[in-house]
Protein backbone atom coordinates (compact mmCIF):
# COMPACT_ATOMS: atom_id res chain seq x y z
CA UNK A 1 0.00 0.00 0.00
CA UNK A 2 2.77 2.40 0.56
CA UNK A 3 5.04 1.90 -2.69
CA UNK A 4 1.50 2.41 -4.46
CA UNK A 5 1.08 6.01 -2.62
CA UNK A 6 4.59 6.62 -3.28
CA UNK A 7 4.28 6.40 -6.75
CA UNK A 8 0.85 8.08 -7.02
CA UNK A 9 2.97 11.12 -4.89
CA UNK A 10 5.49 10.92 -7.41
CA UNK A 11 3.16 11.00 -10.34
CA UNK A 12 1.35 13.34 -8.90
CA UNK A 13 3.97 15.89 -8.04
CA UNK A 14 5.62 15.66 -12.01
CA UNK A 15 2.15 16.27 -13.47
CA UNK A 16 2.05 19.47 -11.37
CA UNK A 17 5.37 20.35 -12.02
CA UNK A 18 4.71 19.97 -15.70
CA UNK A 19 1.01 21.99 -15.95
CA UNK A 20 3.29 24.93 -13.93
CA UNK A 21 5.92 24.68 -16.47
CA UNK A 22 3.13 24.69 -19.61
CA UNK A 23 1.00 26.81 -17.97
CA UNK A 24 3.22 30.17 -16.70
CA UNK A 25 1.76 32.71 -14.29
CA UNK A 26 1.91 35.03 -17.41
CA UNK A 27 0.42 32.50 -20.45
CA UNK A 28 -3.11 34.42 -21.50
CA UNK A 29 -6.02 32.41 -22.63
CA UNK A 30 -8.15 33.12 -25.04
CA UNK A 31 -11.34 31.50 -24.45
CA UNK A 32 -13.36 30.86 -27.87
CA UNK A 33 -16.50 32.25 -28.40
CA UNK A 34 -18.71 29.20 -27.88
CA UNK A 35 -16.98 27.91 -24.76
CA UNK A 36 -15.44 24.24 -26.67
CA UNK A 37 -11.87 25.56 -26.69
CA UNK A 38 -9.26 27.80 -25.75
CA UNK A 39 -5.80 29.67 -26.80
CA UNK A 40 -3.31 29.54 -24.60
CA UNK A 41 -0.67 32.14 -25.19
CA UNK A 42 2.80 31.27 -23.11
CA UNK A 43 6.09 33.34 -22.77
CA UNK A 44 9.17 31.08 -23.56
CA UNK A 45 12.26 32.40 -21.86
CA UNK A 46 14.56 30.77 -23.76
CA UNK A 47 17.87 32.00 -26.16
CA UNK A 48 16.33 35.63 -27.08
CA UNK A 49 12.55 34.49 -25.94
CA UNK A 50 9.41 34.27 -27.96
CA UNK A 51 5.93 32.77 -27.83
CA UNK A 52 4.51 29.32 -27.43
CA UNK A 53 0.13 28.74 -28.67
CA UNK A 54 -1.38 26.06 -27.68
CA UNK A 55 -4.86 25.11 -29.00
CA UNK A 56 -7.07 22.96 -26.13
CA UNK A 57 -10.20 21.65 -25.36
CA UNK A 58 -12.49 23.37 -22.54
CA UNK A 59 -11.14 20.01 -20.64
CA UNK A 60 -7.23 20.73 -21.15
CA UNK A 61 -6.99 18.20 -24.23
CA UNK A 62 -4.28 19.49 -26.13
CA UNK A 63 -5.45 19.86 -29.84
CA UNK A 64 -2.44 21.76 -31.75
CA UNK A 65 0.78 23.19 -30.62
CA UNK A 66 3.56 25.66 -32.18
CA UNK A 67 6.56 27.11 -30.86
CA UNK A 68 7.93 30.22 -31.87
CA UNK A 69 11.00 30.45 -29.64
CA UNK A 70 14.29 31.18 -31.09
CA UNK A 71 16.48 28.96 -32.26
CA UNK A 72 20.16 29.15 -33.20
CA UNK A 73 19.64 28.97 -37.04
CA UNK A 74 17.46 31.90 -36.84
CA UNK A 75 18.66 34.02 -33.90
CA UNK A 76 15.26 35.22 -32.42
CA UNK A 77 11.51 34.24 -31.58
CA UNK A 78 8.12 35.84 -32.37
CA UNK A 79 6.19 37.76 -29.74
CA UNK A 80 2.24 36.76 -29.54
CA UNK A 81 1.30 41.27 -30.15
CA UNK A 82 -2.52 40.92 -30.86
CA UNK A 83 -4.72 37.63 -30.79
CA UNK A 84 -8.72 36.93 -31.28
CA UNK A 85 -11.23 33.95 -31.61
CA UNK A 86 -13.14 34.82 -34.44
CA UNK A 87 -17.47 35.48 -33.42
CA UNK A 88 -17.84 31.96 -35.18
CA UNK A 89 -15.22 30.48 -32.82
CA UNK A 90 -13.79 28.45 -35.88
CA UNK A 91 -10.48 30.75 -36.08
CA UNK A 92 -7.92 31.97 -33.64
CA UNK A 93 -5.97 34.95 -34.87
CA UNK A 94 -2.14 36.59 -33.87
CA UNK A 95 0.33 38.58 -35.17
CA UNK A 96 3.27 38.41 -33.81
CA UNK A 97 6.86 40.54 -34.18
CA UNK A 98 10.34 39.76 -34.21
CA UNK A 99 11.82 38.98 -30.07
CA UNK A 100 15.14 41.23 -31.68
CA UNK A 101 12.79 43.78 -33.41
CA UNK A 102 14.16 42.70 -37.28
CA UNK A 103 11.82 43.58 -40.15
CA UNK A 104 9.45 45.99 -37.78
CA UNK A 105 7.02 46.04 -40.54
CA UNK A 106 6.28 42.68 -40.84
CA UNK A 107 4.01 40.99 -38.08
CA UNK A 108 3.34 37.31 -39.65
CA UNK A 109 -0.05 36.68 -38.74
CA UNK A 110 -0.90 33.12 -38.18
CA UNK A 111 -4.43 31.40 -37.95
CA UNK A 112 -5.73 28.22 -36.08
CA UNK A 113 -8.60 26.82 -38.21
CA UNK A 114 -11.26 24.31 -35.93
CA UNK A 115 -11.98 22.46 -39.31
CA UNK A 116 -8.02 21.49 -40.38
CA UNK A 117 -7.10 21.67 -36.49
CA UNK A 118 -3.64 23.50 -37.50
CA UNK A 119 -1.62 26.29 -37.74
CA UNK A 120 -1.37 28.10 -40.32
CA UNK A 121 0.15 31.44 -42.14
CA UNK A 122 -1.01 34.70 -43.37
CA UNK A 123 2.38 34.20 -45.40
CA UNK A 124 1.41 30.73 -46.85
CA UNK A 125 -1.05 32.81 -48.60
CA UNK A 126 0.80 35.42 -49.93
CA UNK A 127 -0.11 37.73 -47.41
CA UNK A 128 2.33 40.50 -45.17
CA UNK A 129 0.49 41.67 -42.85
CA UNK A 130 2.22 45.51 -41.73
CA UNK A 131 0.68 46.17 -38.72
CA UNK A 132 0.06 44.74 -35.34
CA UNK A 133 -3.98 45.29 -34.79
CA UNK A 134 -6.65 43.89 -36.22
CA UNK A 135 -10.21 43.55 -35.82
CA UNK A 136 -12.52 40.05 -36.68
CA UNK A 137 -15.80 40.78 -38.27
CA UNK A 138 -18.77 38.00 -37.95
CA UNK A 139 -18.29 35.28 -38.85
CA UNK A 140 -14.84 35.13 -39.81
CA UNK A 141 -13.83 38.36 -41.64
CA UNK A 142 -10.43 39.38 -40.71
CA UNK A 143 -9.02 43.26 -41.07
CA UNK A 144 -6.50 44.56 -40.91
CA UNK A 145 -2.76 45.73 -43.00
CA UNK A 146 -0.95 44.05 -45.91
CA UNK A 147 1.65 45.11 -47.63
CA UNK A 148 0.73 46.92 -50.48
CA UNK A 149 1.66 46.00 -54.74
CA UNK A 150 5.58 47.03 -54.71
CA UNK A 151 6.52 46.71 -51.78
CA UNK A 152 5.11 49.98 -50.10
CA UNK A 153 5.61 49.24 -46.17
CA UNK A 154 2.79 51.63 -45.44
CA UNK A 155 0.29 49.03 -46.65
CA UNK A 156 -3.00 49.41 -47.20
CA UNK A 157 -6.47 47.71 -44.94
CA UNK A 158 -8.10 45.09 -46.30
CA UNK A 159 -10.77 42.31 -45.37
CA UNK A 160 -10.24 38.85 -45.84
CA UNK A 161 -12.87 35.72 -45.26
CA UNK A 162 -10.55 33.23 -42.93
CA UNK A 163 -12.72 30.33 -44.04
CA UNK A 164 -11.39 31.12 -47.76
CA UNK A 165 -8.11 30.74 -46.78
Amino acid sequence: MMVRFGKCLVVCFLLCLSSRTLFADDAKVYLSPDGKQKAIVIPVNEGSGGTQVDIRTRAGDLICSRRFASTEEEGSGRLVEQASWSPNSRFFVFTTSDSLGRQPWNYFTFFFSRSRKQIDSFGNHGITITAPDFQIEAPDIFIGKRLAEGGDLGGYSFKIKLGSL
